[in-house]
């Protein structure tokens, strides 16, 4: 009985099931995460990002957040480019 249900859980599984995940919400891993009092104590912030970068969006996310908490913050994205272009030679 152990079998077929285990074989059953199997089954009812999708393809895409692999490619779910949770993104941790570690400070260490991201700034984003960090507490509040900690991120009022950065220095002014550049952000250099590009326009085609899957991490856009936490780049425009987290310049908003440091200018929520009064920071002084800059964000400049470059257009045309992919995530990783410095690397391009």
């Amino acid at each position: 009985l152990a079998a077929r249900t285990n074989l059953d859980a199997l089954i009812a599984r999708s393809p895409s099931d692999e490619f779910i995940f949770s993104v941790p919400r570690d400070p260490l891993l991201s700034p984003y995460w960090a507490d509040d009092q900690l991120l009022t104590k950065f220095p002014p912030v550049r952000i250099l990002t590009v326009h085609l970068d899957p991490c856009l969006d936490d780049c425009v996310m987290f310049a908003k957040k440091l200018k929520k908490l009064g920071n002084t913050v800059g964000i400049e994205v470059l257009e045309g480019l992919p995530h990783g272009f410095l690397n391009f030679s």
